[in-house]
């Protein structure tokens, strides 16, 4: 993926539309999740994502995933920016296995090292990108 500059993502995220979903259902509990972005002078744009605490009995422990939820959480070990070009790249698609409920399932998701993206951030991200290399009534920017 080629440098991916700040005007051609504001360009491409201006054309999308804004739709605010509220869920009816009141006996759920409901988050929100955020997509931070920053550009610094000589590096690529980067995505902000948090690695999850460890917790024996929650198989999303422990992964990354977009910030939000609880502003007050114990939830987060540590955060991590990935470039937009390092979250395109081939080499970081990979096959997930965890464990739920002691059976072992395998989720498509992103590989960062010993840091994985799956399940919903993982569709939320790859929509994102779908979403950059074909904004609609524009021509695909040069990601």
């Amino acid at each position: 993926m080629g440098a991916l500059s700040l005007s051609v993502l504001r360009t491409t995220l201006h054309t999308l539309p804004r739709t605010l979903v509220v869920p009816q259902e009141t006996d759920r509990i409901h988050a929100a999740v955020a997509l931070v972005l920053r550009k610094r002078p000589g590096v690529p744009v980067e995505l902000l994502l948090i690695k999850r605490a460890e917790h024996p009995r929650d198989p999303w422990s422990g992964h990354m995933a977009l910030p939000g939820g609880r502003t007050a959480s114990p939830e987060v070990e540590r955060i991590r920016w990935v470039t937009l070009e390092a979250l395109a790249a081939p080499d970081t698609l990979d096959e997930i296995r965890i464990d739920i409920r002691g059976e072992p399932r395998r989720f498509p998701g992103y590989r960062f090292g010993d840091d994985v993206v799956w399940g919903l951030t993982y569709r939320i991200l790859t929509d994102f990108l779908d979403r950059l290399r074909s904004s609609p009534g524009d021509p695909p920017p040069a990601l």
